[in-house]
């Protein structure tokens, strides 16, 4: 039996290592000149690990791609970082252990957190922390998926609670189409959230590469910067998988400004800091070194600035100077002594199609991964109710290769 598979992501390399080890012919179709994905990762020359070009991190909980990394002899390594989020006109002692550098920034990582947090009333924090403790129990929130987030968390959490927290943090994530996510996504995201997070020794390109070798090692074949279509395919193997998208649902791309700094932006413990203020043109900041360690990169701080973006957004079209003239005046508001002479270098990435836009009752949008003779598909918006992720994309390669076997 001979397979193609198109995309060399980790769901596609997920499949192709679980092909091979089952005797068949794989062949992996990649366009670009690196496997990985949106997991995809670049080296300095002074850098001993290599980073990712979209912030990537795994959980506690992720099995399947734990176990695929264990049985490659690839132990992955876990911290725990602090969550933070930004909301200006507000004061707190608990803000940092740098409160003198860093305004406006609390920790939001612990119901301690929240009861401190000084945007809410008593009886909102509590209401929101009961709301976030049933979800985190709930064993399955799937039903949930009838209702948008937007109108479930008023309900649920008041409206004040949702105003000031998850109205700007839905909107930063999707653009928008804040209003059109369902609930069932945003449980999904409490339940799955653990308090280590956890990388690999090298970063993920490390296990992207260690998958290749081994689908190589076994007989497999991987092409890169090639493009090829369905079409061209289906005559020449048995079966063909497709990890692209491929039906009609809403993406958003992913924006990153990264910079490699000679100084910390954010406090040492924190690592995820999330933006309350919409006039904030991004969404995320995240201080890679403060997760992976500096000793990893040469000494140096790795910051990304993150965002989701729609396909025509603006941001798209401008050059990687003029996005860090426009993003400047707002990175100093979170840390007033950051300026151009803290920056060593700094990148633009464009991730297309990295976040699907998960409706009301989605579930029923979804395809079976077998879609006529010879010709399966899968992509990271199959990943449901889960968030797209690197664990959930192993878990669904490995499915899909398991079908094809069924049906060889």
């Amino acid at each position: 039996m001979k397979v193609a598979i198109i995309g060399a992501g980790f769901s596609g390399l997920a499949s192709g290592l679980e092909l091979v080890k089952n005797g068949v012919g794989v062949e992996i179709f990649e366009s670009q000149d690196k496997v990985g994905g949106l997991a995809v990762g670049f080296k300095e020359e002074n850098w001993d690990w290599t980073a990712e070009k979209f912030y990537h991190h795994i959980f506690t909980n992720d099995k399947s791609v734990i176990q695929l990394s264990e049985e490659l002899g690839i132990k992955p390594v876990w911290y725990k970082p602090i969550t933070a989020v930004y909301s200006s006109g507000k004061s707190s002692r608990s803000a940092s252990r740098r409160s003198g550098d860093l305004v406006s920034t609390f920790k939001f990582d612990s119901a301690i957190d929240l009861l401190r947090f000084p945007g809410l009333g008593i009886i909102d924090k509590l209401r929101m922390g009961l709301v976030l403790a049933i979800f985190k129990l709930l064993p399955n929130g799937e039903f949930l998926e009838k209702w948008t987030a937007e109108k479930g968390l008023k309900f649920l959490m008041g409206e004040n609670g949702y105003k000031i927290i998850w109205e700007p943090l839905l909107t930063g994530k999707f653009s928008g189409f804040s209003d059109k996510v369902n609930l069932a996504w945003f449980w999904a995201r409490i339940k799955k959230r653990t308090p280590s997070l956890g990388t690999f020794p090298g970063g993920f390109q490390a296990l992207a590469d260690r998958i290749s070798q081994k689908i190589i090692e076994r007989g497999g074949k991987i092409h890169l910067n090639v493009k090829v279509d369905i079409s061209s395919l289906e005559n020449k193997f048995d079966a063909v998988l497709s990890t692209t998208p491929q039906f009609a649902i809403r993406y958003l791309d992913a924006h990153v400004l990264f910079f490699e700094l000679n100084q910390p932006f954010l406090s040492p413990d924190i690592y995820w800091l999330n933006i309350l203020d919409r006039d904030f043109p991004f969404l995320v900041v995240c201080e890679h070194t403060n997760f992976a360690g500096i000793e990893n990169f040469g000494g140096k701080h790795l910051l990304y600035v993150g965002n989701y973006l729609p396909k025509n957004h603006r941001l798209f079209g401008l050059t990687p100077e003029q996005i860090l003239r426009e993003f400047l005046p707002w990175l100093s508001k979170i840390n007033p002594n950051f300026g151009r002479k803290n920056i060593d270098k700094y990148s633009v990435f464009h991730g297309q199609n990295a976040q699907p836009v998960m409706t009301v009752n989605y579930s029923r949008q979804i395809p079976p991964i077998k879609v006529k003779d010879k010709l399966y598909a899968i992509n990271q918006a199959m990943i449901y109710p889960w968030d797209r992720g690197i664990n959930y994309a192993v878990e669904l390669g490995e499915r899909a290769a398991r079908e094809i076997l069924g049906n060889g």
